[in-house]
């Protein structure tokens, strides 16, 4: 960091800087040619417009009550808040389309690694280093698939080039009010960061600390009132409105305790499925049973594995310190091996993933070695994200922002390296790495087998959705065998077998009898042939298991409203647990249409037609609309 005011960059000559414009324009072609290549090979799968897997389904229901005027979910939110909202935004912008959301996120981010590489060439970083840097940003094709995703880690980019701006203004504004500000709207960004993913409170801290370290008193104390501020306005708004205390998102503990724990293998190695649900139903139980929240439960295992195993606590965050680097993309959500490397580019593409880190480390040699000027606030976020990451666990999302330090410093290695000399050596890496990246293909495609199943069934490809679900059952890694029973069961109700879909429907509840989804499903099979008190019996048995599973709590509200029985209470549940979903609305309109509300129907048809995602469904609610303010007029 520089206490100087700003000092212009050395003039540059006419030549050389024109020869730089030409490559840089040429990089932003490539990079935008890269990004179209990917979305137009992503289009052709099923997944490409449909929100489904672990964390992508979660973040966009969320998005969508936010678009229904929930601001708050019904219980403390497991996701931090910030990428929900933006979320939100670019599907109302874009009329529900999830592909216009991949196209304008890569947007997004193609400006972010511009605005980094404008910065970088303020701080007088070497033409040659920033232009290779450049050339990695738009070149990588990994970095393409997780910015394209809807998870909140493809939002960190923009708001770090923000940040990073920001500290310009801060430590090299060439006037006092000018850093006032830079350090405000640093903090400020910080504050984005955090409420975006709380691994970057660690970066935040490292900012603050290092700026007092400076004796930049008055930009750290702005920077950490500014993020205290913002943080502290969001804890303390959510801990209003529920009663308790809460903090950035309710997930915290169970994401030590996933890093933390005897069988811990250093990355996400417990996977959404039956092992799942059970961990996080005996934690549930024991935190009711105690009387503190599942939180808490957690820690307390995470703090007890570390006092009864220090041995192996250490030898576990040397794992993951190794593991962060490793050439594997570490599935984390949805971003498993046979769906990262849907697309050409980044199947290939990975294999130049661990080249880079190789690179980095020498360029990180090389910059500490020669004291190079200009790195100071990419070593804070590189050594504070890799700090987090062996805290907790490591995946390749969760590095995604860390690659743009490690970017910088291959760049630095890059111009450092003698070719000549070192050559054979990176072609036998890229090889070995290309092996690894097609042998490590197939890990996972039974979880991923399962996503597709799911894309399909909503496509009305009942064959296809049950021949993915047998083979996910059949996968040797961790089959989730009670979730693929009912997702053949699903497909052969899609098919009019009303049989074999009862059929995988018991099957899945005598895999796993806690599995509310199965018993639901029961529960509408019989309510399709008549049978009332089947029904009745099988919505109890599901909502005794999971009361606030969204689809259970429509379809019963919807049962109680079709069969004439009263239903104010089941409905009004649907829109607390269900408020990002239109066909919630749309039975509210209904109920308060049958109930001579027509005003109070039109709102509801309304605010269906705008969290719908499925064009046509819009229109149909829009008419609702149009006949519940008819029949308002004729009442008055």
């Amino acid at each position: 960091m520089n206490d100087r005011a700003e000092i212009p960059a050395p003039a540059v000559p006419e030549r050389a800087a024109a020869a730089e414009r030409f490559v840089v324009w040429g990089l932003i072609a490539a990079g935008v040619a890269l990004r179209i290549w990917y979305l137009w090979d992503f289009s052709g799968s099923p997944l490409f417009a449909l929100p489904i897997g672990a964390d992508v389904a979660e973040y966009c229901s969320r998005a969508r009550e936010i678009i229904a005027g929930r601001w708050f979910a019904a219980a403390p939110d497991i996701h931090a808040p910030l990428y929900p909202a933006f979320l939100a935004l670019l599907l109302k912008l874009g009329d529900g389309s999830v592909p216009l959301v991949r196209a304008w996120q890569l947007a997004l981010n193609l400006g972010a690694w511009l605005t980094l590489y404008w910065l970088l060439k303020c701080d007088g970083v070497r033409q040659k280093v920033r232009l290779t840097f450049l050339g990695l940003a738009m070149l990588l094709p990994v970095p393409v698939y997780y910015q394209a995703e809807l998870v909140s880690e493809s939002l960190l980019l923009p708001e770090l080039a923000a940040c990073f701006w920001c500290l310009h203004l801060a430590f090299r504004g060439n006037s006092r009010q000018l850093r006032a500000s830079g350090a405000a709207g640093a903090g400020a960004m910080m504050a984005a960061l955090n409420l975006t993913h709380p691994m970057t409170l660690l970066f935040t801290a490292a900012e603050i600390a290092m700026a007092f370290r400076r004796r930049r008193r008055r930009a750290g104390a702005l920077m950490l009132g500014m993020a205290a501020l913002i943080v502290g306005a969001w804890c303390v708004a959510q801990s209003v409105h529920y009663g308790r205390l809460c903090g950035i998102q309710a997930n915290g503990g169970f994401n030590i305790y996933l890093g933390n724990n005897p069988g811990a293998t250093g990355n996400c190695y417990l996977r959404p499925g039956l092992a799942w649900r059970r961990l996080h139903r005996e934690a549930a139980l024991e935190a009711s049973r105690r009387g503190i929240s599942k939180d808490a439960v957690f820690l307390e295992r995470a703090a007890d594995f570390w006092l009864f195993h220090p041995g192996q606590g250490l030898a576990l965050w040397g794992r993951k310190a190794l593991l962060v680097f490793s050439p594997s993309e570490s599935p984390s959500g949805s971003d498993l091996p046979p769906l990262l490397c849907f697309t050409t580019c980044v199947f290939f593409g990975r294999m130049l993933t661990p080249v880079m880190f190789l690179l980095g480390a020498f360029g990180l040699w090389r910059i500490f070695r020669k004291r190079y000027s200009g790195f100071d606030h990419w070593m804070l976020l590189f050594f504070a994200l890799y700090a987090a990451q062996i805290v907790t666990v490591t995946s390749g999302r969760y590095r995604l922002l860390m690659l743009a330090p490690v970017m910088l410093f291959a760049a630095t290695g890059c111009c450092e390296l003698v070719w000549r000399r070192w050559w054979p050596l990176i072609a036998a890496l890229l090889l070995g790495f290309g092996f690894f990246t097609v042998t490590d293909y197939g890990r996972n495609r039974g979880e991923a087998a399962a996503l597709y199943a799911e894309a399909v069934l909503r496509s009305g490809r009942w064959q296809f959705a049950d021949e993915l679900a047998a083979y996910a059952a059949r996968a040797s890694y961790s089959p989730d065998l009670a979730h693929c029973a009912n997702l053949r069961g699903a497909a052969a109700e899609g098919r009019g077998d009303v049989a074999g879909a009862e059929k995988h429907y018991r099957r899945a509840t005598e895999l796993e009898p806690e599995l509310a989804a199965p018993w639901m499903n029961l529960g509408n099979l019989a309510a399709q042939r008549g049978d009332a008190a089947a029904a009745e019996a099988h919505y109890r048995r599901a909502l005794s298991l999971d009361p606030r599973l969204p689809d259970l709590a429509y379809n019963y509200a919807r049962f109680r409203f079709l069969s004439g029985a009263p239903c104010a209470a089941e409905i009004a549940g649907a829109l607390q647990s269900a408020s990002g979903d239109a066909k919630v609305w749309n039975l509210a309109g209904m109920f308060a249409m049958r109930n001579g509300e027509y005003a109070r129907a039109s709102r509801y048809f309304a605010r269906a037609a705008e969290v719908a995602a499925d064009p046509v469904a819009r229109e149909a609610y829009w008419n609702n609309r149009r006949i519940a303010v008819e029949r308002a007029r004729g009442v008055k």
